[in-house]
């Protein structure tokens, strides 16, 4: 099974602004935050950015918003995370930090 052949299907219309930032601690890690999607969809959406990062990732919910949740990879991927989203059409995207 082909995990990039079904990205566009876990796409929805609603997005607000995604925000990717670093957290500079004892070790680099990427978050992004501000998506709107179903917690299965995130899962989805985690699954392949795991595999394009080669890296590990979770799901957190956010304390500041209940009900909205942000994705945490391990490393620097801002680069890589950026252009996977706009490659699935979600152009509002601001770096922080």
């Amino acid at each position: 099974m082909n995990p990039y052949e079904n990205e566009e299907e876990i796409v929805e219309t609603v997005v607000n602004k995604v925000e990717i930032w670093l957290d500079n601690g004892k070790k680099k890690q990427t978050f992004i935050s501000g998506l709107v999607f179903t917690i299965d969809v995130l899962k989805e959406h985690l699954k392949i950015l795991k595999k394009k990062v080669a890296g590990n990732g979770s799901i957190q919910e956010n304390e500041e918003n209940k009900g909205h949740y942000i994705i945490q990879l391990q490393g620097s991927h801002i680069e890589i995370v950026q252009k996977y989203f706009t490659d699935l059409g979600i152009n509002n995207i601001y770096i922080r930090g």
